[in-house]
C-alpha cells in the first residue's frame, strides 16, 4: 500500500533542483537560480512589524478554525472589490496556505467514480491532492496548444462527461504565465454555465500581470458563483511563501460547512499572529506590485530579444505569474538532462517540464522574478549553453 502511494505522490522538483544548486554554492561556484517560483522582494516591514506587535500582545493561543473575523471582514472586502465577487465573510475559511485551500476543497466534493478536468501544463501538486482527496477519482488531463498555449474549446467540451464533477482553473498560469484573453473567458464561462461541476479557481497570481489583460474571477458571473471555490492568498502577492496562510470563499454554505469541518480535523486554525500580518497586508495599497510587475516585464523583454535570434529555442509570450516556459525540443534532450546540463556547466537552476505534465517534457520552466543584472547573466549561459548543443548536431 505504501509503495504505491509513495509511487503516486511526486517529490517536488524545484526543491531537489534547489538542493543541487546548494551543493554548487558550497563549492563557492555562482548558481544564478532561475528555478524556485518566489517573489524577489522581500515581506514588507510593515506586514513582519504587525505580525510581531500580535506576538507581543498574546495573540497566540487558538482562534475561531474559519479564521480571525477582523480578517475575513478584508477578504470580503477585497474580494467584492477588486473580483466582484459577493460572498460572506461567514463564507470564507482562512488555511495554512493556498495549497490546503485546494485540497481541503477537493477533499469536500470528491467521491469514488468522480472526475476532475485539470489543464495542462499544470501546478503538479494538483494531481496528487486529488489523488490523496480521494484515489478513485480519475484525472481528465486537458493540455493547452503547445504552439500558442491556447485552450481548443471544441475539445475541452469533449471532456466532460456526467461523472465530471470539478474542473481547476489556474490563471494567471504557472508554469505557462498564460492570462485567459476575453475571447477565452467568455467561450470558457459559455461552456460551464451549462454544467453541473465545481470550480475550483486558483488566483494566487492575480496580482502578477504584466500584460494589459486583466484578471477574470469567475466566481462574480451570476451563473456560475453558486458552483465556484475561489483560492487565494498572500505568498506571491506579498512574498509570504514560507508563512503559509490563503484562504477560500464560496457562496454555497453546505460545502463551506463541510470543508470547515475536515479544515478543524486537519489544522486547528492558521496561528493569529500571521492572521494580523494578512489584515495589515490587505490595509496596504499595491504601488510595489507596480515596480515589481515592471522589473518581471523587463526580464522577460530581454529573453525574447535573445530567443529571436535562438536556433534551438522558442517561446509563447509570458503574460504573467512569475514565469517563462521555454520550448526547448530542437535540442533533442529530454528536460531533466537538460535542466541538469545547464546547472552542470553553466551554474544555471531551472525546472524540467516534464515536472508540469508527461507531455511537456520538451520545455523548461524560467523565473522571471530575479535581479535584471542577474537575470540577464543567466540568459547569457543559455545561449552559451546553445552554441554547445549546436556544435553536436
Amino acid at each position: 500500500m505504501y509503495s504505491v502511494l509513495e509511487k503516486m505522490l511526486s517529490n517536488s522538483l524545484e526543491s531537489k533542483f534547489a538542493s543541487s544548486a546548494k551543493k554548487y554554492n558550497k563549492r563557492g561556484e555562482l548558481i544564478i537560480s532561475l528555478g524556485l517560483g518566489e517573489p524577489l522582494f522581500n515581506t514588507p516591514k510593515r506586514v513582519i512589524s504587525k505580525s510581531n506587535w500580535a506576538m507581543l500582545k498574546g495573540y497566540t493561543r487558538y482562534s475561531n478554525p474559519k479564521g480571525l473575523q477582523q480578517l475575513r471582514s478584508k477578504i470580503k472586502n477585497k474580494l467584492q472589490h477588486e473580483n466582484k465577487i459577493k460572498v460572506k465573510s461567514e463564507n470564507i475559511i482562512v488555511t495554512p496556505g493556498a495549497k490546503m485551500a485546494i485540497s481541503l476543497a477537493l477533499m469536500g466534493i470528491l467521491r469514488d467514480g468522480d472526475e476532475v478536468i485539470n489543464f495542462y501544463p499544470s501546478y503538479p501538486s494538483y494531481d496528487n491532492q486529488i489523488y490523496l482527496a480521494n484515489r478513485k477519482t480519475k484525472i481528465k488531463k486537458f493540455n493547452l496548444n503547445k504552439k500558442d498555449f491556447k485552450i481548443d474549446f471544441v475539445k475541452l467540451k469533449k471532456s466532460f462527461s456526467s461523472k465530471t464533477k470539478a474542473i481547476i482553473l489556474n490563471f494567471p498560469n504557472n508554469p505557462t504565465g498564460k492570462i485567459l484573453t476575453k475571447d477565452e473567458i467568455y467561450n470558457l464561462r459559455k461552456i460551464l454555465r451549462k454544467k453541473k461541476c465545481w470550480i475550483i479557481s486558483d488566483e494566487v497570481y492575480e496580482h502578477l500581470n504584466f500584460s494589459e489583460l486583466k484578471h477574470y474571477s469567475f466566481a462574480s458571473d451570476p451563473f456560475l458563483k453558486k458552483k465556484c471555490i475561489t483560492v487565494n492568498g498572500f505568498s506571491k502577492s506579498h512574498s509570504m511563501t514560507g508563512w503559509r496562510i490563503g484562504y477560500l470563499a464560496a457562496e454555497d454554505e453546505k460545502i463551506i460547512k463541510l470543508i470547515n469541518k475536515i479544515h478543524q480535523n486537519l489544522n486547528t486554525n492558521v496561528a493569529p499572529f500571521i492572521q494580523y500580518a494578512a489584515i495589515e497586508c490587505l490595509n496596504m495599497n499595491k504601488k510595489y506590485l507596480k515596480v515589481f510587475n515592471s522589473k518581471m516585464k523587463k526580464n522577460h523583454e530581454l529573453l525574447k530579444r535573445k530567443l529571436n535570434k535562438s536556433k534551438i529555442f522558442s517561446l509563447v509570450p509570458s503574460k504573467g505569474a512569475l514565469f517563462a516556459f521555454l520550448n526547448i525540443s530542437k535540442a533533442k534532450m529530454k528536460s531533466d538532462i537538460f535542466c541538469y546540463e545547464l546547472l552542470k556547466k553553466f551554474k544555471v537552476a531551472t525546472i524540467p517540464g516534464f515536472y508540469f505534465g508527461l507531455s511537456w517534457d520538451d520545455h523548461v520552466r524560467i523565473s522571471l522574478a530575479e535581479n535584471s543584472k542577474i537575470f540577464k547573466e543567466g540568459i547569457r549561459r543559455l545561449m552559451s549553453f546553445e552554441k554547445i548543443l549546436l556544435r553536436k548536431k
